[in-house]
């Protein structure tokens, strides 16, 4: 989990400094502000700690890591001074947070220490603080050590906010451990929100484990009750084949999930149209995702609003790039960029632009595209994945290198993967890299958990069959 932090008034001056390039002029500003909490306030008191956490922030954001956390320690070593619950609790969220910004940095093991010291210092243990220590255990691949942090979590008897995620946790773990075991053994708790547990699973997609967490989500369906809760499920399930590369496994849940509507309208058309274009574009079946996303606009093509229209025809202007019609991609992203900004929708208006400069690209009319890709650029935040694409092209022409989305070889490559990844036994593979070169082909395989000689021996098999 990312640390977070309330904004105070201070802080949002200072986000605004930063936003507009003035860094120099909010380390000042904050610097003054510490100094004055200081004299007006003393050395050690509550006022002094919080503006040095500010100025910690500031260091973060700019990227400055070593003045941060030395901030931070100085915040820390005042509130450790305080004898007031106000100073405990402080002390208590800052430095979960510093352990937690350490993690964010990449730096697990320095976090695990932090906070398996302050436990072992405390004979009452901060519950967030467990279920931190646990998180990161699994993080590093060692389930077993999660296990036992988990459980001791779960003695405290904490019933907060993020117990719902400790649930989900506690789950993961029981999977990834050598000898995997029943995600809930006993059931889903009759006192927990099965809506919250669904949206805690959900959260985690961005940091687990694919094949896990796609292991936890199967079996939270069957005990969820709700169909809300069950068709988010199935949502998520189809993101996860799509990061699995399992697009037929992705295409037979869209269908499931399709057969659960009994009257479409035609939004519901629409969407699961665009949600079968976008498994097939993926899996490189471009004529079928064509097909799609044209049903997907004929459905919408009488309905007054373009909520879903932009959508379609800016991943149809991205098949079309594929399949080597690139004036023809280009006026569809043309024609998705109206639509987005004509609902106001500004995000989906730049993007829809800088697809439009990449198929101008492709199409060698850079001129033309330059000014599409700079307007994407300029608008659009810079982790947007939409952005990172566009600067990636933006990049190769610059240094007048091929991007290599027309190079059939590495096409070729990328069918193959998905056919090995499709094909092979589910519960193992989180991907799989095929490289070629003079000698032949060589595979990289990314298990998720380590196969028996003999499931090893068939998922070769499997992968060397696909090889030409």
């Amino acid at each position: 989990m990312p640390a977070e932090k309330t904004l105070t008034p201070t802080l949002r001056a200072v986000l605004s400094m930063l936003e507009a390039g003035q860094s120099e002029q909010a380390i000042l500003y904050l610097r003054e502000n510490t100094a004055k909490a200081s004299r007006n306030h003393g050395q050690d008191s509550l006022e002094h700690a919080n503006a040095l956490e500010e100025l910690g922030w500031c260091h973060w954001w700019t990227e400055d890591y070593a003045n941060s956390f030395r901030r931070f320690d100085e915040a820390l070593s005042i509130l450790a001074k305080g004898d007031s619950e106000v100073f405990a609790e402080a002390h208590s969220k800052l430095f979960l947070q510093k352990a937690l910004l350490h993690a964010q940095n990449g730096d697990i093991k320095t976090a695990i220490h932090f906070l398996e010291e302050k436990c072992n210092r405390s004979t009452n243990a901060n519950p967030e603080i467990l279920f931190h220590v646990a998180n990161f255990h699994l993080m590093l691949g060692k389930p077993e050590l999660a296990q036992e942090w988990i459980q001791k979590y779960l003695m405290t008897g904490n019933t907060s906010s993020i117990h719902a995620s400790a649930l989900i946790l506690k789950a993961e773990i029981s999977r990834s451990l050598p000898k995997p075991e029943k995600c809930f053994p006993d059931g889903l708790p009759a006192d927990i929100d099965q809506a919250s547990l669904v949206q805690s699973a959900v959260a985690k997609t961005t940091e687990s484990d694919p094949v896990i967490l796609l292991e936890v989500l199967e079996e939270l369906y069957a005990l969820v009750l709700d169909e809300e809760s069950k068709n988010r499920i199935l949502s998520e399930k189809a993101n996860l084949f799509s990061v699995l590369g399992r697009h037929d496994d992705r295409i037979s849940l869209i269908k499931q999930q399709e057969s659960t509507v009994n009257t479409k309208s035609p939004f519901d058309l629409a969407y699961f149209q665009m949600a079968y274009g976008l498994a097939f574009a993926e899996s490189f079946r471009l004529n079928e995702a064509m097909e799609c996303y044209r049903k997907a606009l004929e459905a919408l093509e009488n309905e007054s609003t373009n909520q879903y229209r932009h959508q379609a025809r800016m991943q149809l202007a991205m098949v079309l790039d594929q399949m080597g019609r690139h004036l023809d991609g280009a006026s569809m992203a043309e024609m998705a960029a109206n639509d987005a900004f004509e609902i106001q929708h500004h995000a989906g208006g730049f993007r829809s632009l800088g697809i439009q400069g990449i198929c101008l690209l492709h199409a060698a009319q850079p001129e033309k595209a330059y000014t599409k890709l700079r307007q994407a650029l300029e608008n659009l935040s810079p982790n947007d994945p939409y952005a990172k694409l566009v600067m990636e092209h933006w990049d190769y022409h610059q240094d007048s290198k091929d991007c290599g989305c027309k190079n059939p070889d590495k096409r070729n490559l990328e069918k193959i993967r998905f056919k090995i990844l499709q094909a092979c036994p589910r519960g193992y593979l989180r991907n799989v890299i095929v490289h070629k070169d003079q000698n032949g082909y060589d595979l990289e395989f990314d298990f998720a958990r380590n196969p028996s000689e003999e499931t090893m021996s068939s998922i070769q098999q499997i992968a060397e069959s696909f090889l030409d």
